[in-house]
């Protein structure tokens, strides 16, 4: 352990006698841990007393009084003066080397009455979103590079799973984490007191928050630990047969953030899905609401159009191909009309919109074309004209709000034995070359694994992934979601390639290899790494009917039970 004042590659001297027996009781006794140096922010772990602070201010005149006297001595003394010149300096370095330096650094962090200074300019930086000032006022208009620091110092705090505050002063550039801090007496002068919220309040069934080892954290990042996130989701039958939607809701809760529901007010939708099977952790997410608008068998020009605008003779042309004005497989099923800006009135009220609308547009095949009037098209056909409904919704939410980030999920592979053909990895590659020229929109690829390499696909929903494979889906978004800085906090994942992902040896990994295996999970009742099943070979009913819908132009919200 360093002494206070020490940083990191400062060389420590031990002394033996009293003076080095004050000096390492008074260390021990006041700053517990240890101290390390991050990119521009040097940190202290400590623990802050109180008797520390009374210590501190007698240091501070006892050593500025030892050393008079020692001076004096030195100027009377009768020896030979090169002797008492070395002897001199050798006790002065005694005493004000090592008892000085923590005393005055002790001293001059705290008022000499308890009292708090303001930290700069009359006021203080606001401490990060999961963490409640002890000072008033903050200010409003901060530097970036102080704001900065002060969220580095968060992180530092967040990573250690003792830390229950900590202390930044502007001026030093010092980040001090606090291990069982119960006191707020003697606020240091300069230093900002900012203390860890209980981000939230988990009853004893449901899934805790996540421990230290399983996130990752960074500075600068748009949405802060503890912030809100706002879900909506668009697609097809993967946000009613399966369950990685409500999986991401469940590891976005465990990170720490809330998430608020998106009411679906102008073209309505639901809060859960229809029928899933059942999943090793489905008691911790099945009750939770994500909104979504999800219809079985619709394809992107489904979702994309103001209803039957442009369409003659019962077709409407996209991209120079004739599509079938009607929803649904082979569309062959509902005439009523969908509106795309509807869709994004609802979606513009999310930070986070997910986008699966598009995973039936190469399927055409199993309906012999009917939407094309059995005209057969080419996989590349078919993409141009995926390619160009995923912009128009992209587009329609950004006209409604801009700040809206919206993520197209690659789509997994309905081929035979669920093998992931160059086909499919071009056309994935293809599209998101394009979507992610818009702003704010990303696009989030991820391998599935085959039949023969695991078991990742449902009996109930055929050519549907089963749980493990929701989960695979799941933890894309949210790593992508953390690599573009979207999110403070994110799930700790080594990698999703195959290698990992088709790791088993689950008792032997820690918690990021764990999270990165298709076929492992850590499970919170005992915080353990073990085998994550495929799930149920039959699937239950969630919710049907409208009262599982959410607060639309004619539906009230009904939860369903657990």
């Amino acid at each position: 352990m360093r002494p206070l004042g020490l940083t990191a590659g400062t060389r420590a001297v031990d002394y033996a006698g009293p003076v080095g027996a004050m000096t390492e009781a008074i260390s021990t006794g006041c700053w517990t841990g240890r101290m390390v140096a991050i990119k521009e922010t040097p940190v202290t772990y400590c623990d802050r007393r109180p008797s520390c602070v009374v210590v501190g201010r007698a240091l501070a005149c006892t050593t500025l009084a030892l050393s008079v006297a020692m001076l004096s001595a030195c100027y009377f003394s009768k020896e030979d003066p090169s002797y008492v010149f070395y002897t001199c300096v050798g006790g002065l370095k005694h005493v004000f080397g090592l008892l000085a330096f923590d005393a005055v650094q002790l001293a001059r962090h705290t008022s000499w009455f308890g009292t708090p200074h303001h930290g700069i300019e009359g006021g203080f930086i606001p401490c990060p979103v999961a963490y409640s000032a002890f000072q008033t006022p903050t200010l409003v208009d901060v530097n970036v590079s102080v704001k900065l620091g002060m969220e580095r110092c968060g992180v530092q705090c967040d990573m250690n799973s003792e830390c229950e505050a900590f202390r930044y002063s502007v001026s030093d550039r010092r980040c001090v984490v606090l291990h069982n801090y119960n006191d707020t007496s003697g606020v240091s002068r300069d230093y900002q007191l900012c203390r860890k919220k209980v981000l939230r309040k988990f009853t004893r069934k449901e899934a805790p928050l996540l421990m230290v080892d399983e996130y990752l954290e960074q500075t600068g990042a748009e949405i802060p630990v503890g912030g809100n996130i706002s879900v909506y989701a668009l697609g097809s039958s993967s946000l009613l047969w399966m369950t990685w939607l409500d999986q991401l809701h469940l590891m976005l809760r465990r990170l720490g953030y809330t998430l608020p529901m998106v009411p679906p007010l102008a073209q309505g939708g639901q809060l859960y899905p229809t029928e899933v099977i059942g999943c090793d952790d489905t008691k911790y997410f099945e009750h939770l609401q994500t909104t979504r608008y999800g219809r079985i068998g619709w394809s992107s020009w489904d979702f994309s159009h103001e209803g039957w605008e442009g369409c003659q003779n019962g077709y409407r042309m996209i991209e120079g191909h004739r599509i079938k004005c009607q929803h649904g497989a082979g569309c062959a099923f509902s005439r009523e009309p969908v509106f795309a800006s509807n869709i994004a009135e609802d979606a513009a009220r999310s930070n986070i919109t997910l986008i699966a609308t598009w995973f039936n547009d190469d399927q055409q095949w199993s309906s012999h074309y009917k939407c094309f009037n059995g005209q057969k098209h080419s996989q590349h056909q078919l993409g141009t004209v995926t390619i160009n409904c995923l912009l128009r919704t992209v587009r329609s939410i950004h006209a409604k709000n801009p700040t809206t980030w919206v993520v197209i999920m690659g789509k997994y592979p309905q081929t035979f034995h669920h093998i992931t053909y160059k086909y499919l990895r071009l056309l994935n590659t293809r599209i998101r070359s394009v979507v992610e020229t818009e702003p704010r929109t990303l696009f989030v690829d991820y391998y599935m694994p085959n039949q023969d390499e695991g078991d990742f696909f449902q009996e109930a929903h055929s050519g549907h992934p089963n749980c493990r494979g929701s989960r695979i889906m799941a933890h894309a978004v949210l790593k992508r979601l953390y690599e573009e800085r979207v999110l403070s906090r994110g799930l700790r994942i080594t990698s999703l390639d195959k290698k990992r992902l088709l790791n088993a040896s689950c008792d032997t990994m820690n918690a990021g290899e764990c999270h990165s295996s298709g076929l492992c999970w850590v499970d919170p009742t005992d915080r353990k790494c073990k085998i994550y099943s495929p799930g149920s070979k039959h699937l239950h009913t969630v919710c049907k009917g409208t009262i599982c819908e959410g607060p639309g132009p004619h539906v009230l919200t009904v939860v369903p039970r657990r």
